[in-house]
């Protein structure tokens, strides 16, 4: 029974040792806030977004994230990042029908989207 307990207290130990550093090291991803101007189509003309901060070794459009969410819970997806054609079947389906500029660290470029609504 003795065993039983130990073996018991040092799970419970280990479990809250790894929540701690997994709540921790969840808390210390930051984010990045963007301003999404000049919108036209269904959405406002200006808003502003946050995705999770890239890690360093990641650099470029390239590694930029698709989705943005906006403070009302809604998020931003965007399906072209100005710079060649769109994903097959976009244009055909009408999903890219909000067309914002935004200012990433290597420039202003002009994305194209769409914004769901919150869940």
């Amino acid at each position: 029974m003795k065993k039983l307990v130990a073996g018991l207290a040092v799970l419970v130990c280990t479990v809250a040792l790894l929540a701690s550093v997994f709540v921790s090291t969840a808390a210390a991803s930051s984010t990045e806030t963007y301003t999404f101007y000049n919108c036209t189509g269904p959405s406002p003309t200006t808003f502003t977004a946050v995705k999770t901060a890239l890690p360093t070794p990641a650099s470029g459009a390239v590694a930029a994230a698709a989705a943005f969410r906006l403070a009302d819970g809604s998020v931003f997806v965007v399906l072209n990042f100005g710079s060649g054609p769109f994903p097959p079947g976009t244009t055909h389906s009408g999903n890219a029908n909000v067309i914002c500029l935004v200012d990433f660290s290597i420039g202003t470029h002009t994305v194209s989207g769409l914004l769901a609504p919150p869940q």
